[in-house]
């Protein structure tokens, strides 16, 4: 139907200038034969030519208008025929661009059967989808194996971070945060805080209870300093021994912490219904970084923390 359109289109106004001479011709040449067998003893023969000729202009008049009027039919008609075309590709194009749903290049294939450049034009655009198409395929495929990449070297990076008894970070993790913080503090930029946790008696326990409770002890005591210390990433850096550094509020708040951790230490030790792998019996020790003190130095930081924590083991040594 569509291909039937199209060629009534083009070969229209041929046919049409061809019937409007055939039925001038036609129209002329009966009106002379008319005036020559009806009057041809009356009328001279310039008469019938100067009739003739008049009549063929009426004729052509007449019919140059029917020509004009048809010709701006068939134009109005192949311009509807164009529009609608034209808008059956831009919403193609604009499913396409939104959900990337190549059926749609079924649609404009369908506007492609006509010999006409709008055709031509559907064809080359079906072209550059397919090509589009095929492209963000593989784009897809890249990225996802891309992503899966990343996220292998992801796991792989944070396994080497992370401890196997408690699943927080390890010494290397403590490490790269140490780099971090050595930066802030050769920028200008350094406000943090070391507290350093140490469980005490580990060894004695484990010869008493074995290994396996020696390790739910140190589950224990890195469950209660993730407790006390939410704000503030905690590491384990030794067997017994857990680092925090302080930030945020934990930083601001570090003395009431500090406080609340030794009051919950205090009384599990003296709760004699708690057993002994289960009362995390540990000393803590801090220190805030003061440039005046501590200059550039972050180990400075951590000797004074360890100092302090060494202090507090005896202290519980001595007294409690």
């Amino acid at each position: 139907m569509k291909k039937s359109r199209s060629l009534i289109y083009k070969f229209g106004i041929r046919y049409l200038i061809f019937a409007i001479i055939v039925v001038v011709i036609a129209s002329v040449s009966t009106y002379i034969l008319e005036m020559v067998g009806h009057g041809a003893d009356e009328t001279s023969y310039e008469a019938i030519k100067t009739e003739a000729i008049k009549h063929l202009f009426i004729e052509a008049g007449i019919l140059t208008v029917t020509f004009i009027a048809g010709y701006l039919v068939i134009l109005k008609g192949m311009k509807r025929n164009l529009l609608k075309r034209l808008e059956r590709m831009k919403k193609a194009i604009q499913t396409f661009s939104t959900q990337g749903d190549l059926n749609v290049i079924a649609s404009i294939t369908a506007d492609a059967s006509d010999g006409d450049e709008l055709s031509l034009l559907s064809r080359q655009l079906v072209e550059m989808l397919k090509d589009i198409g095929e492209y963000t395929r593989e784009l897809n495929e890249a990225t996802e194996k891309l992503r899966e990449a990343e996220n292998m070297e992801y796991e792989k990076k944070e396994q080497q971070i992370k401890d196997e008894l408690t699943g927080i970070r390890n010494k290397n993790g403590y490490d790269r945060e140490v780099k971090k913080i050595r930066k802030k503090i050769e920028n200008g930029e350094a406000v943090f805080g070391v507290a350093l946790v140490d469980l005490n008696d580990l060894k004695e326990l484990n010869e008493t209870h074995g290994t396996g409770k020696g390790d739910i002890a140190i589950k224990e005591l890195c469950r209660l300093v993730c407790d006390v210390f939410v704000h503030s990433p905690v590491f384990r850096v030794g067997g017994d021994e857990f680092a925090v550094i302080l930030t945020g509020e934990d930083y601001v708040s570090v003395k009431y912490l500090i406080e609340s951790f030794n009051k919950e230490i205090k009384r599990r030790h003296e709760d004699h219904s708690i057993k002994e792998w289960d009362k995390a019996y540990a000393a803590v020790g801090y220190a805030i970084y003061d440039d005046a003190i501590d200059g550039m130095s972050f180990e400075s930081v951590y000797k004074r923390a360890d100092r302090a924590m060494k202090d507090r083991k005896d202290y519980m040594k001595n007294v409690l």
